[in-house]
C-alpha cells in the first residue's frame, strides 16, 4: 500500500499533462502500477489469512508438497483442477504481481526522465536505474545450491561495524 501511495503522489506529477504519447506512457504505467500495487496488497492478505487459517493437518500437508512436490491424483474432475490451479496462482501471485507494480512505475519514470529532464539527467538515472536492476534482479538468480557460500560471503562484508 505503501508503494500504491508514492505511485499516486508521483502521478499527480503528469495526470493533467497529456500532450505527449511519452506522458500518456508515463500515465498509463504509472495508473497500471497503482492498480497492481493495490491488488498485490489486497491478494498478499488474503493470502497470509487463508495459510493462518490452515489446521495442523493441512499445514503439514503443505510443507510436505512445498518440499518434495506430489504428482497429481488420478480421477480429479477437470473443472476442480482448474478451480485449484486459479486460486493457488491467486494465494502465489502477489510478490509478482507487486513485482511488476514496481516494474511499471520503474518504466514510466525512464520515460518520464528521458520525455522531460535535459540529457545529463537522463543519462545519470538511466545508469543508476540499470545498475540498481542489476543488483535487484541477482536475487532471483537460481542459487539454492550456493546458499552456504553466500551466507560466507555475507558474513566476510559485515565487517566491523
Amino acid at each position: 500500500m505503501f508503494l500504491a501511495g508514492l505511485q499516486a503522489q508521483v502521478l499527480s506529477i503528469t495526470v493533467a499533462d497529456n500532450t505527449t504519447l511519452a506522458v500518456k506512457f508515463v500515465n498509463a504505467l504509472w495508473i497500471s502500477a497503482i492498480f497492481l500495487d493495490i491488488f498485490g496488497a489486497v491478494l498478499a492478505t488474503m493470502s497470509a489469512r487463508w495459510l493462518e487459517l490452515l489446521n495442523d493437518d493441512d499445514t503439514e500437508h503443505f510443507i510436505d508438497n512445498w518440499t518434495t512436490p506430489v504428482p497429481r491424483r488420478p480421477g480429479k474432475c477437470i473443472f476442480d483442477e482448474m478451480i485449484n490451479y486459479i486460486i493457488a496462482t491467486a494465494l502465489f501471485s502477489p510478490l509478482g504481481i507487486v513485482m511488476l507494480g514496481i516494474g511499471c512505475l520503474v518504466a514510466g519514470l525512464v520515460i518520464y526522465v528521458w520525455a522531460k529532464q535535459p540529457l545529463l539527467v537522463s543519462i545519470i538515472s538511466t545508469t543508476t536505474f540499470a545498475i540498481l536492476t542489476f543488483l535487484c534482479s541477482s536475487c532471483f538468480i537460481p542459487h539454492s545450491d550456493r546458499r552456504k557460500d553466500i551466507i560466507e560471503c555475507i558474513g566476510r562484508k559485515r565487517g566491523t561495524w
